[in-house]
């Protein structure tokens, strides 16, 4: 308390002790990566957890008002990191032990925005992209706890590779700034020139795809059958704002409208608007499954299929008509 700093199993019992003389009913929660190992309560061994959590509730309240808290994760009052959540932990109390389960976050807390301008230069045919990406609650977490971690030089080649610092995209900005801040959310600036357009003043019609280092991709599954379970790390809204301006003589033809994608995993909708600059274009991708069973993996596999099928949409643009 007199340094104001701690480890995060510090914070915890700091929280635990001062939740108990308020009056809560407070216990540790001790819980497991699930994307390495599940909890096992038949093996009797404290080895199995890697996590502690704090789990605290009114006096008398049943364990479904359990609210589980990690101080040093980041992350906001409540909320746990993802790959804690979806499984079993372990509540110690005074009269024993009790397991309970970490129920995945809300998808509408976790939100992934980005914001990305597009233009395209015809004097050495290149374009020049620039965008912003911010994630809120498990949106970028482990990104996020990563950079923390590295070095620089290994940090910078670390944020290059997620602005797309692969193939012909050339990177001249590649920054998160809001590392130091331990409260803060994901954050990344990114703005780099594409070398390899296919793009050539002789050209009457220009294609090519909307999607980008900008945004990700859905899964692909290739196989026609599953065995096991299909699960995700935690259900969430990716949004992104793409502004394309149209090549100088050139003019965007329209786009038929795309009906949205409607399943019981999510949502997906895709708008492509001309505009007088160009193109405007809004994507919306929704996932709110956690875990699909084996049963259920012929229309989890078309509603990707159908997602990667939407976002090959082309944009187009074609030579002006003279005056």
């Amino acid at each position: 308390i007199k340094a104001k700093e701690g480890a995060s199993h510090e914070l915890d019992f700091l929280f635990f002790g001062m939740a108990r003389a308020l009056g809560a009913e407070v216990s540790l929660v001790r819980a497991t990566d699930r994307t390495d190992h599940y909890f096992d309560p038949r093996y009797l061994s404290l080895d199995q957890f890697d996590w502690t959590l704090v789990g605290v509730k009114a006096k008398g309240e049943p364990d479904e008002k359990l609210v589980f808290v990690d101080l040093g994760s980041g992350l906001p009052f409540g909320e746990i990191p993802w790959w804690l959540s979806g499984s079993r932990s372990l509540l110690a109390a005074p009269e024993g032990h009790r397991i309970v389960p970490l129920y995945p976050s809300d998808p509408k807390k976790n939100i992934r925005q980005t914001r990305a301008r597009m233009s395209f230069n015809l004097g050495d045919m290149t374009a020049s992209l620039s965008w912003t990406t911010d994630g809120a609650g498990q949106q970028g977490l482990k990104e996020r706890w990563r950079l923390r971690g590295l070095g620089p030089e290994e940090r910078q080649k670390e944020l290059d590779s997620s602005c797309g610092a692969w193939g012909d995209l050339e990177i001249s900005r590649a920054e998160a700034p809001r590392l130091h801040d331990l409260m803060a959310s994901y954050h990344l600036e990114c703005a780099g020139t594409r070398m390899n357009t296919n793009f050539h003043a002789g050209l009457g019609r220009y294609t090519f795809r909307l999607l980008g280092p900008w945004v990700e991709a859905a899964p692909r599954f290739t196989a026609p059958t599953r065995l096991q379970n299909a699960i995700f790390p935690f259900p969430g809204i990716e949004s992104l704002t793409l502004d394309v301006r149209a090549p100088e003589g050139f003019v965007p033809e329209k786009v038929p409208p795309l009906p949205p994608l409607e399943s019981p995993f999510g949502r997906y909708a895709l708008s492509i608007s001309a505009t007088p600059e160009g193109y405007h274009v809004e994507r919306l991708f929704a996932f709110t499954a956690i875990v699909v069973p084996p049963k259920d993996y012929d229309a989890l596999r078309r509603f990707f299929t159908e997602v990667a099928r939407a976002d090959d949409t082309r944009l187009v643009f074609k030579r002006a008509a003279e005056p």
